[in-house]
């Protein structure tokens, strides 16, 4: 009954639209800017031109960098070697892999699921939240302190997400101890 109630059938309509409109207008504008750059004709001025060249130019050296201070390359520190680590470009897809298998074993949960499936998955847990761990600390001693780590919003979420899921298995193996 409630599924079929006239409101129901506004709202759909209404939000329908309102999203094809959205969509039609930026899929209209993007057309047109490609128009417009093929033929020359730029909607912004050279001294605009310019400072949105410069605003790329600094995002790009501030995404590089990750607000991190390289360590001296005369030197041979562990700091170095792991500032190298993290500055691979293999370094973030990898991470990535991780984050993409633990939701992968995340999902993989379902009600009336066998105990050694549980097991698993704890273990699997234990597991993924070791690698976070790590991949926190080491990017924390690479970048020369935390101060430098949390420069970046990045840092910033996957450290809350580390400690997040610190508390979070230690507050199920208490559930589970009781």
């Amino acid at each position: 009954e409630f599924m079929s109630s006239p409101l129901n059938c506004i709202y759909f309509l209404v939000v329908v639209m309102i999203c094809s409109f959205y969509l039609v207008n930026v899929f209209v504008a993007v057309i047109l800017d490609r128009i417009y750059q093929e033929m020359g004709i730029s909607l912004m001025t050279e001294d605009q031109r310019a400072w949105s060249d410069f605003q790329k130019t600094v995002q790009l050296y501030e995404s590089v960098m990750h607000g991190a201070k390289p360590p001296d390359f005369n030197s041979s520190s562990a700091r170095l070697i792991l500032y190298h680590l993290v500055s691979h470009p293999m370094f973030d897809p990898f991470i990535i892999c991780l984050i993409t298998v633990n939701i992968a074993m995340m999902a993989s949960q379902h009600t009336n699921q066998p105990d050694w499936w549980k097991d698993i998955l704890l273990i699997a847990d234990y597991i993924f939240l070791v690698c976070y761990t790590v991949e926190m600390l080491v990017k924390i001693i690479a970048y020369g302190g935390y101060k430098n780590y949390f420069k970046n919003k990045w840092n910033s979420f996957d450290a809350f997400d580390v400690f997040g899921s610190i508390v979070s298995l230690f507050l199920k193996s208490r559930q589970e101890g009781d």
